[in-house]
């Protein structure tokens, strides 16, 4: 039966979700898995139907019975089962179905991969692929039986007053962390220590000299002779055949005498080398499944999909002899050629692009494909220009300038992103070629994923490589031949004399000379006045092309215009940039290229002295701002139309009596007329200087009209979005440089606002605290501030050190680089190159660091592992990860660069369908409809496995979000295994300290802190706080809030001595955000130090600490107030318990000891409850959180913004959804993924809540607040 649709949240029933795609009922159902070999197991698995038969194998890879198993195939009786085949397209799966794995014949592809994954599996992954999107969590986040023990250890510890201490090393794995040891993170904890190696159990598997098999042996099946050289016995010789391997003869004659017959005439072949190394070898047998168990999850395993992270820094590894090695870059070398070679990239991509759609299977086959093609050009074109720049292919047009050079590689075209021809010299020379390459993609990308039918755009990408910018594309069918070529038929045209003297010059158009060379009058010409002798228009406008750009001007809001010719008076109607291409393939495709503004021009953007004349050109608006400025004027101009209209009561009447589907229809008919009615354009020409013969046509009205809109949407970024924007940072500070440009973008805001947004948040000025009412600081103002300066600072330095690497010698490059950090970073005795990025910040971000602020600020904040992480980032230099001290003039050698790898810029689109269920999944997040987000969630996990494959960034959103669900569900345990491949994949994907990485250590560290694993937690959450330092600098908002938490963790663990170093340094952290003075958030923490050292017995410190804590409220709220008179019954109590302690004291000098029974107790809670009035201390741990939240309305509560909703350092627990057991003191609902990093305002960290051991099973019991 279909289950039935979902229906989608109340506002957001523009876009259906129907049953076909999201089914609502559990679709799970058992299936049976029968292995092969000696010792055939049965095992059962829980699939859904929107499983692939890949998936069950990649299940099969990870168990210990058949990971070295790697050619078989799947049935089901006597059918085989598709490997790329889901399992709803099979009919013969159906519930408690067995599935059979079968031994297939080998080919020479698939025994190579076969030998190299034996010997992975033996010695480990290879440096090269450890090196590719690593993962280190099941180092720090391990969580064996013996720390198990060290939890209820220190839990029992922690009962005992004093004897915490002696527990505290349990809790924090042996690493104290103070005020200090945060104030720099160390690379050195950034990468586990190397691991040991593993144990020998056969010396070497390495190919014979006796490969390849002659003609006579392959046609009787030999495939491959290999030489194992075993611990406990001699130097096996194999033959591997298409039916196995068996031991052959070539070993009888000392290895000199050729003969790869069995070595015993009626032995069968063995169809795994695994089980005939068994055979001869006791140590293999025996230490094979030791040393083949893998320890970690199948997605470390995976390789990743779409562009590799490598890690910016990483600990130098020993080079050993491996004579393997060079087989399996020759195998590595081997599969690349045979899956390329004579790839038709373009035919491919349109191919895929042209498949159907009409149903949700159909769409997701076509996303599939087209995603798995951009990718392996991604993947081809990246080695290609690593090949190309490392002089590893020659160039096609050799004769020429190195700038001009051309090349291919694997039916790929490539050029250097060059001013070749001074084609660019109006427009900043080199830098405006780097400007329009880069805004065409970001151009094509939004092409792509608009989908407009009859549009098409060429696959293309961008690779940075020590230093240097290669453009990568496919050609355009028919571009290059001269029958049956391609027109240009739409757009511009390049001047012939510009194109003749010299083919291959520019970055864009270079790709396609061919056209205007071999028939410049007769294919030029076309759609246009040939004028005088010797004119050329440069312009052409085809009618059926202009036709099909209507709808792509109509979603991005492009006005149609004309541009005349001034010489024949002739008008091209256009609706793109006069110097965009529109061009009709031999495939009779029509392609859209080179279109560098695809938006107006940025008015706000003022040329500098002496700057290229055109280079105010390529300042464009995003079409993020056009976008929210078009559904600004619409409904300003709807909101102007009902003021001068009111709805009269009999039409309110009338519409309050249509049914619910008559009114949605209403409601829809009405939005598209509304659409239609304030729909606005913008002129991509306005304002732009064309050819000298070319102007824009148009009436006078329509000019200042087009005029008008540039004007006016330039203002409405100016004044309204970047106000806003300032708003949202300073109050939750974004985590690093990429969280903070993507944030802007996102908002419609360009990378050159930056200084501009410095010099906003630099005159910010805080209002003076009134009595009663403490100063309303906001939260992420210095964390902002300092995150603005240092991207400023680190895209400058990228661009002076990308020259410097540019114009490196060969040999040079890692000294060149050195030299430079050491110039940026270093107290260099020049000063030169910092004086250039100072220079290069105010050429392209318009603020002047010195001026602005004081050198020696700039200085202190960009001197810093957190921003050479971000230049590193920017350059994709790889450091080692070492401990470097920036205050010595050679803080950087070139031993220290480790490697270089290359970025690369597609335009590659994920998902739409996948991305449109993850979010309506968050919606129901938000409505507390967890049963149905854990549907969705469910829907776009299998979306995305089939998709978009298994490792992938999406992958990890859904895990994170899955474990909050499962969470909410009380589900726990699978909350916590969801969280850790969260984790896993957030690692690979995004980067070991990404923030997006830190955020999911710290919310399973709350998952384990539920599940009573107290020294796991606080390790995963000091982690968390480690990633953040490194990324973010120490005076972030998050870095108090995750010290905070690792503090009330271990209170309430009963770990009072563990938490005060973590309390300690979380109040330094908030005396960097707000100041030495104190804050009321400071003024909690000091109570908090203080009820941990009075729990201690160590009551002269918790009076000092309560002391604090009373000067800072007093003066925030007056001496009247309940919080002061709460803070004073504290200081009494502390006093009365420092005096009564200074007694006993007295009087254990004077008498001895104190005896057993004596009355001198620790501050408690029932201690605490004796009091005449309620005391802070007394209150549950999570209304403490509350205060520390902002969101507490019980005591201490500070002002929140005017008129905005304030971010906390520490999200409030108490703000989870009631359980039906629970409590408000319900542990902490972690944050969801993408929180700190697709939102537009940072969600920061978030508190667990207390809890008390008890009953129940071991379950953890709360009491009520």
């Amino acid at each position: 039966m279909e289950p039935e649709a979902v229906v989608a949240p109340e506002g957001e029933q523009d876009e259906k979700i129907t049953s076909e795609q999201v089914p609502v009922e559990d679709l799970q159902f058992p299936i049976h898995v029968e292995t092969c070999g000696e010792n055939p197991q049965t095992f059962t698995l829980q699939i859904t139907p929107r499983d692939a038969v890949q998936e069950i194998k990649a299940y099969l890879a990870d168990l210990a019975d058949t990971c070295f198993v790697t050619s078989y195939e799947l049935y089901i009786g006597e059918t085989r089962l598709p490997e790329l085949a889901e399992l709803s397209q099979l009919p013969e799966v159906v519930p408690d179905v067995t599935i059979k794995m079968r031994p297939e014949s080998y080919d020479e592809r698939s025994i190579r991969h076969h030998v190299r994954r034996t010997r992975d599996l033996i010695r480990g992954p290879s440096p090269a692929d450890a090196d590719a999107a690593p993962s280190v969590f099941f180092h720090f986040g391990r969580d064996d039986d013996a720390e198990k023990e060290g939890d209820k250890a220190a839990d029992k510890a922690g009962k005992n007053g004093k004897k915490t201490k002696t527990a505290s090393a349990a809790a924090t794995n042996g690493t104290p962390v103070t005020a200090a040891s945060v104030s720099e993170a160390s690379l050195t904890d950034l990468h586990p220590p190397l691991p040991a190696p593993k144990p020998t159990i056969v010396k070497r598997i390495v190919y014979s000299g006796w490969n390849p098999p002659p003609p006579r042996r392959r046609l009787l099946g030999d495939l491959v002779y290999l030489d194992v050289d075993l611990v406990d016995g001699p130097v096996l010789s194999v033959t591997g055949t298409v039916g196995g391997f068996y031991v052959n003869r070539c070993g009888n004659g000392g290895g000199k005498t050729f003969d790869p017959l069995p070595a015993k005439p009626d032995q069968a072949p063995f169809h795994t080398l695994v089980e005939l190394i068994s055979k001869f070898s006791a140590v293999f047998k025996e230490g094979f499944p030791r040393v083949a168990a893998q320890p970690y999850s199948a997605y470390e395993m995976l390789p990743p999909q779409g562009s590799v992270i490598y890690p910016w820094a990483r600990p130098e590894a020993p080079h050993v002899f491996d004579a393997a090695r060079n087989d399996d870059n020759f195998i590595a070398q081997f599969d690349t050629d045979i899956r390329t070679s004579g790839r038709e990239w373009n035919e491919e991509y349109q191919m895929f692009r042209d498949l159907p759609i009409t149903t949700a299977q159909e769409r997701f086959n076509r996303e599939k494909m087209l995603y798995r093609i951009g990718q392996d050009f991604v993947e081809v074109a990246t080695k290609g220009a690593v090949m190309i720049i490392e002089h590893l292919v020659p160039p096609i047009n050799p004769l020429e300038a190195e700038r001009m050079h051309m090349f291919s590689y694997q039916g790929i075209f490539f050029s250097f992103v060059t001013d070749a021809r001074d084609m660019y010299k109006d427009f900043g020379g080199e830098e405006g070629a780097h400007v329009t390459v880069n805004n065409d993609m970001h151009a094509t990308r939004l092409l792509n994923m608009l989908d407009i039918e009859g549009i098409h755009t060429i696959v293309q990408c961008i690779v940075d490589y020590q230093g240097h910018r290669i453009l990568a594309q496919s050609p355009v069918p028919g571009i290059l031949s001269k029958e049956n070529a391609a027109k240009f038929v739409y757009g511009s045209q390049d001047p012939p004399e510009l194109l003749e003297p010299a083919p291959f010059s520019d970055p864009l158009a270079s790709m396609f000379p061919t056209m205007s060379q071999q028939q410049p009058a007769a294919k030029q010409a076309e759609g246009a006045d040939a004028g005088p002798p010797g004119h050329f228009a440069g312009i052409v406008s085809d009618e059926p092309f202009h036709e099909a750009m209507q709808k792509l001007a109509k979603a991005l809001h492009i006005q149609s215009h004309k541009v005349v010719d001034t010489v024949t008076g002739k008008e091209y109607a256009l609706a793109l940039p006069y110097e965009a291409k529109g061009i009709v393939g031999s495939d009779n495709r029509r392609y859209v290229m080179e279109v560098a503004r695809l938006t107006c021009r940025d008015m706000n953007y003022v040329p500098l002295p002496g700057e290229a004349p055109k280079r105010a050109q390529l300042a464009i608006l995003r079409h993020e701002l056009i976008a929210t400025y078009a559904d600004f004027h619409k409904q300003a101009e709807k909101h102007k139309a009902q003021q001068a209209n009111p709805v009269s009561k009999e039409e309110k009447e009338a519409a309050e009596a249509l049914s619910p589907e008559e009114r949605a229809r209403k409601e829809e008919e009405q939005a598209k007329e509304d659409d239609e009615k304030y729909w606005i354009g913008f002129n991509p020409n306005t304002f732009c200087e064309m050819r000298p013969h070319l102007k824009l046509g148009g009436s006078e009205e329509e000019t200042a009209r087009d005029q008008a809109h540039v004007n006016e949407a330039s203002k409405f970024l100016a004044d309204y979005v970047l106000p806003s924007f300032l708003e949202d940072i300073i109050w939750g500070a974004p985590q690093d440089g990429l969280t903070l440009t993507n944030m802007m973008h996102r908002n419609g805001i360009n990378c050159r606002y930056l200084g501009r947004l410095l010099t906003k948040i630099n005159d910010v000025k805080v209002a003076a605290p009134k009595p009663g009412h403490p100063a309303a600081v906001p939260l992420g103002l210095q964390a902002a501030k300092e995150l603005l300066v240092r991207e400023i600072y680190a895209r400058s330095a990228k661009h002076v050190l990308r020259s410097l690497l540019r114009d490196a010698p060969s040999g040079k490059v890692a000294e060149t680089f050195a030299a430079g950090l050491n110039g940026l970073f270093a107290p260099s005795p020049s000063k030169a190159l910092r004086e250039r990025a100072y220079a290069e910040a105010e050429r392209r971000f318009r603020v002047n660091l010195g001026a602005t602020l004081s050198r020696e600020y700039v200085g202190a904040v960009t001197r810093t592992m957190t921003t050479v992480r971000s230049v590193c980032l920017k350059l994709g230099v790889q450091l080692n990860a070492r401990s470097y001290d920036l205050s010595s003039p050679s803080a950087f050698s070139a031993e220290d660069v480790m490697r270089m790898y290359p970025l690369v810029k597609h335009a590659v689109n994920d998902s739409n369908d996948v991305l449109q269920t993850i979010e309506y999944a968050k919606i129901f997040i938000g409505q507390k409809r967890p049963e149905v987000a854990h549907e969705l969630l469910n829907e776009a996990l299998s979306m995305v496995h089939s998709i978009l494959g298994p490792v992938h960034t999406f992958t990890a959103t859904i895990y994170q979000n899955l474990a909050s669900v499962l969470f909410d569900l009380k589900d726990f345990n699978n909350a916590f295994d969801n969280q850790v491949r969260a984790v896993v994949l957030f690692e690979r994907t995004n980067g070991l300290d990404s923030p997006a990485t830190a955020n999911a250590y710290f919310n399973l560290g709350l998952f384990a802190h539920h599940l009573d694993k107290t020294a796991l937690a606080v390790r995963l959450v000091q982690r968390a706080v480690y990633l953040r330092v490194l990324a973010s600098g120490a005076n972030h908002p998050d870095v108090a809030a995750n010290l905070t938490n690792l503090g009330v963790i271990l209170q309430e663990s009963g770990q009072a001595a563990a938490a005060i170093p973590y309390l300690e340094a979380a109040v330094q952290a908030f005396d960097n955000i707000y100041g030495a003075s104190g804050s009321v958030q400071t003024a909690q923490l000091f109570h908090l130090l203080a009820m941990s050292n009075g729990a201690l017995g160590e009551f002269r410190t918790a009076l000092a600490y309560e002391k604090r804590t009373n000067r800072i409220v007093s003066e925030a709220y007056g001496e009247g107030d309940i919080r002061t008179i709460e803070s004073n019954i504290h200081v009494k109590q502390f006093t009365q318990k420092a005096v009564q302690s200074q007694i006993e004291a007295i009087k254990q000098q004077r008498e001895g000891p104190r005896p057993a029974h004596s009355s001198l107790q620790p501050v408690t809670s029932s201690v605490a409850e004796a009091a005449s009035a309620p005391l802070m201390g007394t209150r549950p741990l999570p209304e403490v959180l509350s205060f520390i939240n902002g969101t507490g309305t019980t005591f201490m509560q500070r002002n929140k913004k005017p008129q905005r909703k304030a971010q906390a350092p520490v999200k409030s627990l108490a703000s989870a959804p009631a359980k039906p057991q629970q409590s408000t003191a319900a542990p902490a609902k972690p944050q969801q993924a993408g929180t700190s990093t697709t939102s537009a305002q940072q969600q920061p960290s978030q508190a667990p809540a207390a809890k008390k051991k008890g009953g129940n099973g071991g379950k953890k019991k709360t009491q009520n607040a």
